[in-house]
């Protein structure tokens, strides 16, 4: 069984057209599991509409006092987990909610994620802007993919909505870094530390980048060098505790 684990925030301009790339490439017994922090708009309204019992939504709803207090990496990261919590597929896949697959999302992954031991698959995507316009034809070409633990503390190749793995990843991955640790990120070296990583190099996404996107990607952050020091140093301190004292 197959979960596909959506992070939704005012969402209403693009998960419709989301959703629907989605649902024509899973099975009946397959769900898709939606974890909503606070929209305001018509997220919500735009997906009951959509009318198909794989959907399942679920509020996350934190404290108002951590809501206000935490950044957008972190809440985007807790509103994951919140999904994948509540996930209960053997194969789990990561989407944004603003994003679209293309043929193949599902079909070129699954053989891949087909073993017994901790197994990430990452697939390429093609960068397009909110009218579907190409931007980059290949993330690869941009940030080269390496499962390296090393290589991941400079330059991430995980990329969260071309992610998919296995339940023993998340086995190995929880409890989550209490530290704001991208959980794209975490999630890649977890299962390059106990597992595999598989890159498949056709783009299976598209990637979308707009006004109102939530989150920032390598070629587009505005981190302050001190702020991605410190950052590379949350990722090793998670590292030593989570995995090596694990």
């Amino acid at each position: 069984m197959i979960s596909v684990c959506i992070p939704t925030y005012n969402g209403e301009k693009y998960i419709k057209e989301q959703i629907n790339s989605i649902l024509p490439q899973l099975s009946l017994t397959d769900e898709i599991i939606i974890s909503d922090n606070y929209s305001t708009d018509n997220t919500l309204e735009v997906i009951k509409e959509i009318n198909d019992n794989r959907i399942k939504v679920y509020l996350f709803r934190p404290e108002e006092k951590l809501q206000s207090k935490i950044n957008t990496l972190t809440k985007v990261s807790l509103n994951v987990q919140n999904a994948l919590e509540k996930a209960t597929g053997d194969y789990l896949f990561l989407s944004d909610q603003d994003d679209i697959w293309l043929e193949g999302r599902v079909s070129e992954t699954m053989p891949l994620l087909k073993d017994d031991k901790a197994t990430v698959v990452v697939c390429n995507c093609r960068v397009v802007d909110e009218n579907n316009k190409t931007l980059i034809d290949s993330y690869f070409s941009y940030i080269k993919p390496s499962a390296s633990i090393i290589r991941t503390l400079h330059k991430s190749s995980f990329h969260g909505c071309c992610m998919a793995f296995n339940r023993f990843v998340i086995s190995k991955a929880s409890p989550f870094p209490k530290y704001a640790v991208g959980h794209d990120l975490w999630l890649g070296v977890v299962g390059s530390y106990y597992g595999q990583v598989h890159f498949v190099n056709r783009p299976l996404v598209l990637y979308r980048r707009h006004s109102s996107t939530v989150t920032t990607t390598g070629f587009d952050s505005k981190r302050s060098f001190c702020d991605k020091v410190k950052y590379r140093l949350l990722i090793l301190l998670s590292i030593f505790k989570g995995i090596i004292l694990k």
